[in-house]
């Protein structure tokens, strides 16, 4: 997700790093993908995952590995997912930020001038470095820039991946709502959160919808799939179902709120009254593909191979 983030951040020219400015790729007109179209394009592209996304990422895996220091773990009691109170909670912030940064400084270390062959490699490594340094040091800042590349995507991704004993499914769909909240606190950069926002939309990877087929008329089984819907209320979702049975296909949909079954507008233009909705979608008008994981990997797989490309069409 911050991948993507970072890509459509630069996309727009609201990434201020020169040493980033630098190593980006010309883009195409897509939201997602970049030019390759000659060998200067493919060199720039293995230059922007070098030097832009993997230092990147490299700052996402480590911003939680001070959690792993002695200071940390004595707070966390043996149990890393225990409720806390909120002195505990800071407590806990500062143990893992600090000795993030210690295992930045003395553990990963800078770059050595000896290990390059010469000063154009060792600067760049530098720089890698220090895109790191930079953003571990200021996730916590709301308004630095690059810090919100992991600040932005984290809060959101607390109400997707809860780590809480209990998960109330449908508490995913606030996730959109906390980012606007976030903004209005000035707890995170607006620039940074509206795009996120885009992107995901209010439905999230990964979650289930009922939706009314075009095709068939009936109310039909997805799941989001895609990231960047064409508007906030709507969701790209692969179809598991056609006249109520499961089946494979390749195509993807985007569901409006014209046919998504959590809307209004929805249920009442289709051709099925509230009764049925009432009898049928006993449990909510959505689902939790985590208690059919298998049947839906089964489905996805049907007939091997892996799907290289879908089609989406507008729902």
């Amino acid at each position: 997700m911050t991948i993507q983030l970072v890509s459509q951040l630069a996309q727009k020219e609201l990434l201020d790093n020169k040493f980033i400015q630098l190593n980006l790729p010309n883009w195409s007109q897509s939201d997602e993908q970049v030019t390759t179209s000659d060998d200067d394009d493919d060199e720039a592209l293995e230059g922007y995952k070098a030097n832009v996304l993997m230092p990147i990422v490299k700052a996402c895996l480590l911003q939680s590995i001070g959690s792993y220091s002695p200071e940390a773990e004595a707070l966390y009691e043996g149990n890393r997912y225990r409720q806390v109170d909120e002195k505990t909670r800071k407590s806990q912030a500062k143990a893992i930020y600090e000795n993030t940064l210690t295992y930045l400084k003395w553990g990963l270390g800078k770059p050595n001038r000896n290990e390059f062959d010469d000063d154009s490699l060792f600067e760049k490594a530098l720089q890698r470095h220090q895109i790191m340094e930079e953003i571990l040091v200021n996730y916590s800042n709301p308004a630095h820039l690059l810090g919100n590349l992991i600040r932005v995507p984290m809060i959101y991704a607390s109400f997707i991946l809860s780590t809480k004993p209990k998960f109330d499914f449908p508490t995913m769909f606030k996730a959109y709502d906390v980012l606007s909240s976030a903004i209005d606190k000035k707890v995170v950069r607006k620039d940074v959160a509206n795009i996120l926002k885009k992107m995901v939309g209010r439905f999230p990877l990964g979650c289930g919808l009922y939706f009314i087929s075009k095709e068939t008329n009936l109310p039909e089984r997805g799941v989001v799939t895609t990231l960047n819907p064409s508007a906030p209320n709507n969701a790209i979702v692969k179809q598991l179902t056609k006249r109520q049975v499961q089946f494979d296909d390749i195509t993807q949909v985007e569901v409006t709120p014209a046919y998504n079954i959590l809307y209004e507008a929805a249920r009442s233009s289709s051709d099925f009254g509230p009764a049925y909705f009432k009898k049928q979608f006993p449990d909510g008008l959505y689902w939790n593909p985590g208690l059919y994981g298998n049947e839906i990997l089964i489905m996805q797989n049907f007939g091997g191979g892996i799907i290289k490309s879908e089609k989406t069409n507008m729902q």
